[in-house]
């Protein structure tokens, strides 16, 4: 919750002391002398800052070309400059195969919005620290990721998690990420835009930790498989409670390190096969 989202309540919430304040403004009228007049100018006052803020009010809701406080009516807007760079690079030089890795900011620093959200829907990528900034423990934003800050991981546990979450493009903005990532062996400068970088993981994708496959379809509450070989089979997805599959398989959760979720586990997989979240 953010205060904003407070405000209609709190403000409602000032009817009662404005109701006791103009009703005892009133009740002062048939007073002689000063009070009275104090009345009286105190009843002008509040017509007259009426009438501003209903006039400020009338303004503000309106699309008229005239200075607002906020966005104009209906205070929607395009994708800005970065967003349209990073709509526009994803989709040429990335794929499917593997993840992005996106870090992102409590402050609107992109565009004056969040927008990982947006570019996954986009650009059909899976992301890693989005779509707000407070996720789980696959998160990234002010040179924080996986739960500490950044420079606190080796070279070698480092490329553990990008193994791990099958990282193939990071997205970075803080100067600590970025020059972190700048000494990675694995990692390639490939873009930039201002003090927004993106790197190339030089790593082999696969969304598979155990045993190989495809996926073809991923969408919400749901993963398609194809092509799935192996005993068993173990993939980088989070497992949870209550998951199911078409045809039915033996699902378990596993613990990996670097990471405090499990992820599933697939025994004797079919060659084709769904996993979905009722």
């Amino acid at each position: 919750m953010t205060p904003n989202r407070l405000s209609i309540a709190a403000y409602l919430l000032l009817v009662v002391p404005a109701a006791l304040g103009v009703s005892t403004v009133i009740g002062l009228f048939g007073r002689q002398g000063v009070v009275g007049m104090m009345a009286k100018g105190s009843a002008v006052f509040l017509i007259a800052s009426s009438v501003f803020l209903l006039s400020e009010l009338k303004n503000e809701v309106s699309s008229a070309d005239t200075p607002h406080y906020g966005r104009p009516s209906p205070e929607v807007r395009g994708p800005g400059v970065i967003t349209l760079w990073l709509t526009d690079w994803i989709n040429k030089n990335t794929t499917d195969e593997a993840r992005v890795l996106f870090e992102t900011s409590p402050g609107r620093i992109y565009d004056d919005a969040h927008v990982p959200g947006y570019l996954a829907m986009t650009t059909h990528r899976e992301f890693i620290g989005g779509p707000y900034v407070f996720m789980h423990h696959a998160d990234f934003w002010d040179g924080k990721v996986f739960g500490k800050p950044i420079s606190e991981f080796s070279i070698d546990a480092f490329s553990d998690q990008l193994r791990l979450y099958n990282i193939g493009w990071v997205v970075a903005q803080s100067t600590a990420a970025v020059a972190y990532l700048n000494q990675h062996h694995s990692l390639g400068l490939v873009a930039q835009h201002g003090q927004f970088k993106i790197f190339k993981v030089h790593q082999a994708h696969s969304y598979f930790l155990e045993g190989s496959g495809k996926v073809i379809q991923r969408r919400l509450n749901r993963i398609d498989l194809d092509d799935v070989e192996g005993d068993a089979v173990t993939l980088k997805y989070h497992y949870a409670e209550g998951m199911v599959s078409n045809p039915p398989a033996d699902l378990q959760p596993v613990m990996l390190p670097g990471d405090p979720e499990p992820f599933i586990r697939i025994l004797v997989p079919p060659r084709r096969i769904s996993i979905t979240l009722p």
